[in-house]
């Protein structure tokens, strides 16, 4: 069930993203995200290899932080809500 949410996480995000900033450059940024979230999951599990998407999830939520900050003035009614939606969000697919 949980990689089920992280799936539709992925795809939620992944196509707000690109809606905006094209598919060329979510697909880097998730493509880098996912191997530096996969390094990184291999320096603290070193005997056994696991391959996940939750570093790309985690890429791409920041990615749509980064759109928040950058965009704060349009969004100045609805952005404390969107900030705090995003930090809520990714504290449960942390968990």
């Amino acid at each position: 069930i949980i990689s089920d949410i992280r799936l539709s996480s992925v795809i939620f995000v992944g196509v707000r993203l690109e809606q905006e900033f094209g598919s060329w450059r979510i697909g880097l940024v998730y493509i880098l995200s996912a191997f530096v979230g996969s390094l990184t999951a291999a320096l603290f599990i070193k005997n056994n290899p696991a391959v996940t998407f939750s570093g790309a999830l985690f890429g791409l939520l920041g990615a749509m932080l980064s759109v928040l900050i950058r965009n704060w003035k349009v969004y100045s009614d609805k952005a404390l809500l969107a900030l705090e939606f995003l930090c809520s969000y990714a504290l449960v697919l942390f968990v």
